[in-house]
């Protein structure tokens, strides 16, 4: 039987680059994932050291030379927070890849002078007041209450990606999870949030805070001092 293998893509030349990104383009539908030229440009960045706003991470597991699962995930540089994406492909190990991806992020976190990270973060669909259900989102599911993490309480707007945004595209409605290594939160003060969705929308989604839908986000919010636990099962 084959050696099973948790560790972060570092070569992007290797086939285990190609099959990972295989794995993630045969689970997701389009618009989900990311073009594979941008995920091998975002590795290079990484890479090569010019690691400022976001950090990429590529985690696979692999049983010998076969990869069998896949992780991506960000750390954003400004706020001291980690993005964890969803697990993909057929994992036999979920909490040794997902563990691989926060001590990744708690190694970016002491290399810009920071003890540990500040929050974890990871988005899911809403849909109908439920979580969009998956294989994928039912692993992060349990990996978020394993790990503490709540859903906050506010109207998450984002544009579908991979399409062509227009003004009659419709907002897909999501749902941030947030935890903390240094133990169970209730919620996050309001400018705590803000901490977090301002480097995340220019980092990341590179979207501007003049953006319409960026602002509908942030008015759910205005007038509470404090988000708490979102009512949504999960």
């Amino acid at each position: 039987k084959d050696q099973l293998i948790v560790e972060e893509l570092i070569d992007i030349n290797s086939d285990y680059f190609h099959q990972a990104y295989e794995i993630l383009e045969s689970i997701f539908k389009k618009g989900i994932v990311e073009e594979k030229a941008f995920i091998r440009s975002c590795l290079k960045t990484k890479l090569a050291g010019n690691s400022y706003p976001i950090i990429n991470h590529l985690i696979i597991e692999r049983a010998g030379n076969k990869v069998t699962a896949v992780l991506y995930g960000q750390y954003m540089v400004r706020s001291n927070v980690g993005l964890m994406g969803y697990l993909a492909g057929k994992s036999s190990r979920p909490f040794k890849v997902l563990n691989q991806l926060r001590l990744a992020f708690q190694s970016d976190a002491r290399r810009y002078g920071k003890s540990n990270v500040w929050l974890y973060i990871s988005e899911m669909e809403e849909e109908k007041g439920k979580i969009k259900d998956s294989v994928e989102v039912r692993v992060m599911c349990i990996a978020m209450k394993r790990y503490g993490a709540i859903p906050l309480d506010f109207d998450y707007y984002q544009y579908p990606l991979g399409v062509e945004i227009t003004s009659k595209t419709e907002p897909v409605m999501l749902v941030l999870f947030a935890f903390s290594p240094s133990g169970r939160i209730n919620g996050l003060s309001k400018n705590d949030l803000l901490k977090v969705l301002i480097p995340f929308h220019e980092d990341i989604y590179e979207t501007p805070q003049s953006d319409p839908l960026f602002k509908m986000t942030i008015n759910s919010f205005k007038t509470k001092p404090f988000i708490g636990v979102k009512p949504i099962k999960f």
